[in-house]
């Protein structure tokens, strides 16, 4: 330049400006090219550890409340964009077609959510006074972290207390801004500043799920939810957080900043966004939000978890002192973009498609592709690449733009599909579109899995300059874990036995809901087993407090009963109820039945299908086979099932099993069995109460005697009374008890056996005795059966065998009752006495005090009790209880273990659906399987809307009805030639550097 040429101060400072852009872009042409020259092996080499994304959830407009709504939206190419409703602002009060007309806008469109004023605050144990203060973007979000974790599969209470991160964008203030007006002062509450404040956009979703990981808020504007994104990746390979949540939400309350996106030129006039056509004029704004979780995918595949997608590599940039603070810099868009393929060690040509930023401007356009067109375009490619924006169907969703188009991508990977770029018909003129390296995605097409990974690439651009873009591949095929047994035994496959579907809400409603949408899923999704979606949800879903219990023998009963509860809140073979304690330590009391419940094929199937009952069933036996010459197994699960033996009905056991000492050892093993069974499933005892026999039982769960011990004076108790006793005989007399006694005084050689409640007596002795003693309390009005038993137990007749038991308790080592146990003796909680000889010596001969038993177990209060026997004679004789339960204020639910007639499996799972009902959380109810991706919750909102709230919607809507929409026109593609529109042109082409370098160039 020549120094004696004349010129102003504004030349030279173009000037100067001018050279130091050409410095950039040559400095910034030598990295590219360099970049390009990194060896794969190099890239590889540095490439950090890839990211994986194991669960999302979403929503958009258009009834997009779930990803498979949103991807219907996608795949049939709709439009969602109508006429601002009423429920917003009234269109008409807000617009006017000058553009420079105080407080007006020319755009009438946008995409908006309905009934955003609603939320499930019961769900997250929220007042309804603080969530009418709660921004709703905070509310969407939770609602989205709880659908992705559920979508993911993670149980919230096993993350409780993690380094989970939460990573949030979020740039909308209008909730806040309804609250600060001059007006709303005087409304202010406490909790004005949390729901308000943007923070707790993010800190709130960490203290409702108890996170400890990272917790904050992006705001960088439309690319918030893509740098979100980047840091949540960054902090899961540093080991900050072992898992992540990445969201936005965005929502559009007041007309404020949409007439101020009208002002400088962003917002389009006739609601149609045509991204990349040269009749782009602008876009509408869009509500909507998402939310992924991530986790490293080492950790993923070592926890067996699904994987959607891969986040290879990322980047995030900002523009600098670029030519406005607002304008684009093409610059900054394509060191973005490499600095992301750098991070994620692959080249360019492998990448596929790419979700475009696409703000549909005359300027935003040419810059985002000019920038692909470097960047991915630069060297020959096979394919073109292929680009396109979620714009088009919704509009801008601003912060949460990036995550939606980026759960878009996904859901492109799970269908093996790209969805159409809608309004496009030729492209912007300033591309050179003629060497087809570059491809407007106009038509939707199959996106197969092929040998060759599928990848996209994924731009958000904020609009004060900072950007960001991710690289996202898909799973590795062979990310899914071995199927593993889907049986408990191998002899009975997983699909032919009961199965227990536990579901639970924070309402019934919400119950019901969910109930029908499971419903649904499983007749739309025939191929995936029973035992499959029982397994998830057993494991992998938050017990809530209202809860059902579903038993079934297949699907298409499952489907049945989840209808039927659906529709009418019961249906046959379900379980509801509302837990009153979330602790899930129901306090449960078991009981063991004593001799005369046996019967051939008790406990049958359930030796055959749970591994624990057998194991603990075979252990007994084994003990047991030193005592008797009889196989208790083969014994009780060969024979035909027939009738029981019992307290009432006198039914007789023929066989071995008629016989005392296998039948005790048998009703023993069994109820040992089920007490060990129970307690696998979750379920600890608070107190044991065994009836005679069932003493012995409940002794041995208690810890005082070992298993051996129990088994030994048990076999040798009956051994005993067959060698030392004559034949005796029982019978249950239903009388009153003083007048029973006054009766069976005047007999010697027969006593009380047992009081087992009111008027239900139990006497034993002599044969010949019992029944003289049958006909006088026959005579004096009372009723009796008898028990069919050969032995007279707990009766003068036992007097000759204790010394020779005296001597086989002596060799018993005895422990102190770690199980509150009550004593047969007394009735009450047994003592230090109950690890004595003597003790157990009385045990044989007094009577069995049950009902003070009973009326002790009631005081306690226990929420439910489960009869061990193998009939539920226990549960039979607490029917005569009902007076006293009363009195006692026992509201305890009994639950039978078996049942004659009935599958043990489908029985005891019918009872631990109670349970769980009550308030259990039972595990390991099912064999391992491979969890499935289920309906996510289904909310039962309320309306949660402040005063000050209510007011600026009133204050926006003016006086427009509610629910008036429009849809969008798409308009004939007619090029504008309005001054307004050249007007917006200019000031966006003054801001892009070729505009400085030719200006420069015609100065000279």
């Amino acid at each position: 330049m020549n120094d004696s040429v004349n010129t102003d101060s504004g030349d030279d400072d173009i000037i100067v400006k001018a050279l130091a852009e050409i410095r950039r872009l040559k400095a910034e042409n030598a990295e590219l090219r360099a970049g390009h020259a990194v060896s794969a092996s190099a890239q590889q080499a540095s490439a950090p550890a890839p990211i994986a994304v194991i669960g999302f959830a979403c929503r958009t407009p258009g009834a997009g409340d779930n990803p498979e709504a949103f991807w219907h939206i996608l795949k049939e190419g709709l439009c969602t964009i109508t006429e601002v409703p009423a429920y917003r602002w009234s269109v008409d009060q807000y617009y006017d077609a000058n553009p420079d007309a105080p407080g007006k806008m020319r755009c009438r469109y946008g995409s908006f959510l309905g009934r955003v004023e609603d939320f499930d605050c019961r769900l997250f144990g929220i007042s309804p006074i603080e969530a009418s203060y709660m921004d709703p973007q905070q509310r969407l979000l939770l609602e989205l972290s709880w659908e992705a974790l559920e979508d993911a599969n993670m149980n919230m209470e096993a993350l409780k207390g993690s380094a989970t991160g939460v990573f949030v964008g979020q740039s909308g203030f209008d909730f806040a801004t309804q609250h600060m007006t001059e007006e709303s002062l005087c409304e202010i509450t406490p909790y004005v500043g949390t729901g308000c404040a943007s923070s707790p956009a993010a800190g709130r979703i960490s203290y409702t799920f108890d996170f400890t990981g990272p917790s904050y808020v992006v705001d960088t504007a439309c690319s918030s939810s893509l740098v979100a994104l980047h840091n949540a990746c960054q902090s899961l390979r540093q080991g900050e957080s072992t898992l992540a949540l990445v969201g936005a939400a965005n929502l559009i309350l007041r007309p404020g900043m949409s007439i101020n996106f009208d002002k400088v030129g962003m917002l389009c006039e006739d609601g149609v966004v045509k991204t990349f056509d040269k009749d782009a004029h602008g876009v509408v704004r869009a509500e909507g939000g998402g939310m992924v979780v991530l986790k490293r995918l080492d950790a993923a595949l070592r926890d067996g978890d699904r994987v959607d997608g891969v986040i290879l590599g990322s980047a995030i940039s900002q523009d600098g002192a670029s030519s406005s603070l607002m304008a684009p810099s093409g610059k900054s868009q394509k060191a973005v973009m490499q600095a992301a393929l750098r991070t994620a060690a692959i080249s360019a040509d492998n990448i596929d498609v790419i979700e475009a930023h696409g703000t549909a401007t005359a300027l935003g356009d040419p810059t985002e592709l000019t920038a692909l067109l470097d960047v991915y375009c630069r060297t020959p490619r096979a394919q073109p690449l292929l680009v396109g924006s979620v714009k088009t169907n919704f509009g801008h969703m601003e912060a949460s733009a990036g995550i939606v188009g980026f759960i878009k991508l996904l859901l492109a990977l799970r269908n093996e599909y790209l969805p159409r770029h809608l309004n496009y018909a030729e492209g912007h003129p300033d591309i050179d579109w003629a060497n087809e390296a570059i491809e407007v995605c106009a038509q939707g097409r199959p996106w197969p899995r092929t040998q060759r990974r599928r990848v996209a690439g994924l731009s958000g651009f904020g609009f004060s300059g900072t950007n960001a873009h991710v690289i996202l591949a898909e799973a590795p095929e062979k990310m899914t874990p071995a199927p593993v047994n889907t049986s408990s035994n191998a002899d009975v496959p997983s699909e032919q036995l009961p199965h227990l579907l536990m579901l639970s809400a924070a309402t019934p409603v919400a119950l019901q809901r969910t109930a029908a949408a499971l419903a649904d899923w499983m007749e739309s999704n025939k191929d995936i087993s029973l035992a499959r979606v029982c397994h998830t949800w057993a494991t992998r879903r938050k017990r809530q407090v209202n809860r059902l219990a579903v038993v079934a023998a297949d699907k298409e009963q499952a489907i049945a009963r989840l209808q039927r509860f659906a529709e009418a809140g019961k249906a046959k073979g379900c379980s509801s109820g509302t837990v009153q304690s979330r602790s899930g330590r129901l306090a449960v009391a078991m009981v063991c039945g004593g001799h005369g419940a046996q019967y051939h094929g008790m406990s049958a199937s359930l030796y055959q299908t749970q591994p624990v009952f057998r194991a603990a069933f075979d252990r007994a036996s084994a003990i047991a086979s030193e005592y008797c010459d009889s196989d208790l197994a083969t014994l009780l699960h060969t024979a035909p099932k027939q009738a029981s033996s019992n307290l009432f009905a006198g039914n007789k056991v023929e066989g071995k099993l008629g016989r005392t000492l296998q039948a005790q050892l048998a009703i023993f093993c069994v109820q040992y069995g089920l007490a060990q069974q129970w307690q696998a499933w979750g379920v600890e005892p608070k107190m044991l109460l065994g009836h005679s026999l069932g003493e012995y039982t409940a002794a041995c769960l208690a810890g005082v005697f070992s298993l051996e011990d129990a088994i030994m004076l048990i076999a040798e108790r009956a051994r005993l009374m067959d060698a030392h006793t004559p034949p005796g005989a029982m019978l249950t007399a239903f009388h009153d008890e003083v007048a029973v006694q006054s009766i069976v005084a005047n007999y010697a050689d027969a006593g009380i056996a047992a009081v087992n409640g009111p008027g239900i007596i139990l006497v034993a002795g002599t044969t010949e005795s019992i029944a003289d003693i049958a006909q006088r309390i026959d005579a004096d009005g009372g009723r009796t059966t008898s028990v069919p038993i050969d032995r007279a137990f707990h009766s003068p007749l036992v007097d000759t065998v204790l010394p020779y038991f005296r001597r086989v308790l002596e060799r018993v080592h005895f422990s102190p009752p770690k199980i509150p146990l009550i004593s047969n003796l007394t009735g009450a909680v047994a003592d230090q006495e109950i690890t004595t000889v003597d003790y157990w010596l009385q045990h044989s001969r007094a009577p069995v005090q049950f009902m003070k038993g009973m009326q002790t177990l009631h005081a306690a209060r226990y929420d439910a009790f489960i009869d061990l026997s193998p009939e539920p004679v226990m549960m039979g004789l607490d029917l005569c209880f009902q007076e006293i339960r009363a009195e006692l204020g026992s509201k305890g639910v009994w639950v039978p273990s078996l049942r004659n007639g009935a599958d043990d499996q489908a029985r005891m799972l019918e009872s631990l659906g109670k349970l769980y009902c009550l308030g259990l959380n039972p595990a390991h109810t099912h064999p391992a399987q491979i969890p499935v991706r289920l309906p996510t919750y289904r909310f039962d909102r309320q309306r949660c809307w402040s005063a000050a709230a209510e007011r600026g919607q009133h204050a926006s809507a003016g006086n427009a009805e509610t629910g008036n929409t429009k849809p969008a026109v798409m308009p004939p593609s007619v090029p504008s030639s309005g001054s307004d529109d050249i007007h917006r042109v200019m000031l966006e082409h003054m801001a892009v550097v070729d505009q400085y370098l030719a200006l420069t160039e015609g100065n000279r």
